[in-house]
């Protein structure tokens, strides 16, 4: 699994505001009055401050993701390799059992021998 890099869109503080009727009609007949004056200094500081938290907040969720897909493929590895381990486990222990029923063979060979060589001893 591949991950790319994620871009964060930049983020643009956009504000609204609703002006009555009555209002509008009164700025349009007297353009000087109801002209919003600049934000104030502290007002301007304090959008750039929100506006940075969120841009180091998209920073983190961003590390907080390739951390968690790093996780992933972690996680993903391990169980590959477990799967492994117990495929071969499950074929050691059919070789463990192939090899106890040859030892049973040969220990059943060997009390015919030795059956067979008491019978020729006693012939001689």
């Amino acid at each position: 699994m591949e991950v790319g890099a994620l871009e964060v869109p930049t983020i643009e503080v956009v504000r609204t505001t609703e002006v009555p009727a009555i209002e509008a009609e009164r700025t349009r007949a007297e353009p000087t009055e109801g002209v919003r004056p600049p934000p104030a200094k502290e007002e301007a500081e304090e959008d750039e401050t929100v506006g940075s938290h969120m841009v180091e907040c998209a920073k983190l969720t961003h590390e907080w993701v390739e951390a968690l897909v790093d996780m992933s493929e972690q996680a993903t590895q391990e169980l590959a390799k477990g799967s492994a381990a117990i495929d071969r486990v499950a074929g050691l222990e059919a070789r463990v059992a192939e090899l106890e029923v040859r030892s049973r063979h040969l220990e059943a060979d060997k009390v015919k021998a030795k059956d067979a060589l008491r019978k020729e001893k006693r012939v001689m």
